[in-house]
């Protein structure tokens, strides 16, 4: 009996704990609750409500587990379990979990706009889409509901419709989380860079803590070119947390960007030290290396490059960019031979023709001409502007006497850029091999030395 009344007391004072936000007190009190009487369901859900306002969702999990197990099957204990395996990345369990849910009543709404979510997370936008609709039948105004079928609109490309989603949340609740985030990165990938800025910055205004918000809105200024902007607001991610090794990274690149070389450095030793296996520091190390001819010290950084992963594209092409400069051909040849196989490597058609470029001046390199000029080919034909393209197809026809080949190729380099500065060089080049050429064959035909003169 004494145990049982000191179990009720401990389960009492974690309630009242609970209800004042002193989470750890509560769970401490639960714990001595349910180690006196371990068959009481109740406890064991309010135990994994207070694992939840803790983060520990995979604890949080076992208690709701352990109360359904005793015979408890409270509809929201079924909510609050599919909601902590979405958190967790166990989805098909949510939806078992909410199924349940919906079978002890289906007129309730959560069970299908969570479910709108768990089927994302599968990657069934047709599942998904079906929950949202049986989600409208219960209650046609939720925020939530509209925000998780935008996000799987997205996911399928459907930006438009998408976007016209988000901004029905935004109707719904203007305060909803994340909203105007998530509209921008829509209005970012549709082109519409102003507008982007401009969410992100309402986004921040409701929530100047939201350093991941920040900084997407600093990457965007990359892609508007605004670099001043954009590193000013790396900065203020790095105050808000110093130990986010990629937004070092950046304020690395954007300082080598405008040649403050000993700044650059800083920042990406700093990155490295924070974490050690995050990319892109040694690269950016490489290239310092590289421009002050520190060539075994580039090798070197690069040689830990390439045992990292997780870099970006255009990560991935300054490191092949690096290795041809480097006279490595083959380093370049094993980051780029996927190319044409697997061409979502490369996110955007100039990358994706770079990367052909690179691969075909690694071939060229290595003397196999014939098939290094078919890439170079290709890659300029993907993207003219790319003149590095045409600028070695003309080496390596020079390379194999092709001088006909070669003038043709000047041609259309000097008709499509006629500023390039490897222009005039190869112009003079091709024209000594003319004469040379021209001169063997000329001499070749003249009589020889008669004997005795």
């Amino acid at each position: 009996m004494n145990d049982w009344f000191d179990a009720e007391q401990h389960a009492q004072r974690a309630h009242d704990f609970y209800n004042r936000g002193r989470w750890h007190q509560a769970l401490e009190a639960l714990t001595q609750a349910l180690e006196a009487c371990p068959d009481q369901s109740a406890w064991h859900y309010g135990m994994g409500l207070t694992l939840e306002q803790l983060n520990r969702f995979e604890q949080a999990i076992d208690s709701f587990e352990k109360a359904i197990q005793l015979g408890n099957e409270h509809p929201d204990l079924f909510l609050h379990l599919g909601v902590d395996l979405m958190r967790i990345g166990q989805p098909q369990r949510a939806i078992a979990a909410l199924e349940r849910l919906a079978t002890h009543d289906p007129t309730c709404h959560d069970s299908y706009c969570h479910r709108i979510m768990a089927y994302l997370q599968c990657g069934d936008h047709e599942q998904a889409l079906q929950m949202f609709y049986l989600a409208q039948q219960t209650h046609d105004a939720c925020p939530a509901c509209y925000s998780h079928i935008a996000q799987s609109l997205a996911a399928q490309g459907q930006l438009e419709r998408a976007t016209w989603c988000w901004q029905q949340t935004l109707r719904l609740n203007p305060t909803y989380p994340d909203v105007r985030g998530n509209l921008a990165r829509v209005h970012w990938q549709r082109g519409r860079h102003e507008r982007a800025r401009r969410l992100f910055l309402r986004q921040l205004r409701v929530n100047p803590a939201d350093v991941e918000t920040l900084e997407q809105l600093a990457h965007l200024l990359i892609d508007m070119k605004q670099y001043a902007q954009a590193t000013e607001k790396f900065r203020r991610v790095v105050e808000m947390d110093p130990a986010r090794a990629d937004a070092h990274v950046m304020l690395g690149e954007l300082a080598l960007r405008i040649g403050h070389h000993d700044a650059a450095r800083r920042r990406f030793d700093r990155a490295r030290h924070i974490d050690a296996q995050y990319p892109g520091a040694h690269l950016g190390l490489a290239r310092l290396a590289y421009r002050h001819d520190e060539h075994d010290v580039a090798h070197d950084h690069l040689a830990v490059e390439m045992t990292l992963s997780g870099q970006n594209s255009e990560q991935v092409l300054e490191m092949a960019r690096l290795f041809i400069g480097l006279k490595q051909p083959d380093g370049a040849l094993r980051l780029l031979t996927p190319v044409g196989e697997n061409d979502l490597v490369f996110e955007s058609p100039s990358q994706r023709a770079l990367a052909i470029i690179y691969r075909g001046v690694a071939l060229l390199m290595l003397d196999e001409l014939d098939e290094g000029i078919t890439l170079c080919r290709r890659g300029y034909r993907c993207d003219a502007d790319q003149a590095v393209a045409l600028h070695n197809v003309i080496l390596a026809q020079l390379q194999q006497g092709q001088l006909r080949r070669a003038a043709v190729t000047l041609r259309r380099l000097k008709r499509d850029h006629p500023s390039c500065p490897v222009l005039k060089p190869l112009q003079r080049t091709w024209r000594r091999r003319w004469l040379s050429q021209t001169y063997q064959q000329w001499t070749a035909h003249l009589p020889g030395r008669r004997r005795g003169f």
